[in-house]
């Protein structure tokens, strides 16, 4: 299971996209908690999250990898043509 990891004991080694918590009003549809902090997707890249194109960095408190997709999917059902 992943935990939150604190941006003060360690930052991802990889580019990629992150789950994150912040304290900055985000720039996409986020979920925000009862202490007005906001969690959603960034991406980490060169020693920065971004968030969306802006550099919110500094309002990134922790991180988390994101979790693997379900193993049983909704196959996609196409329609066949009369």
């Amino acid at each position: 299971m992943n935990e939150w990891i604190p941006v003060d004991d360690e930052i991802p080694e990889e580019e990629n996209d992150y789950l994150v918590y912040k304290l900055m009003p985000p720039n996409v549809v986020t979920f925000r908690d009862e202490c007005m902090g906001w969690i959603e997707i960034c991406y980490f890249g060169n020693g920065i999250f971004l968030d969306n194109t802006v550099d919110a960095t500094a309002h990134v408190t922790h991180w988390m990898r994101l979790p693997e997709p379900p193993k049983e999917r909704c196959p996609v059902k196409q329609k066949k043509s009369a």
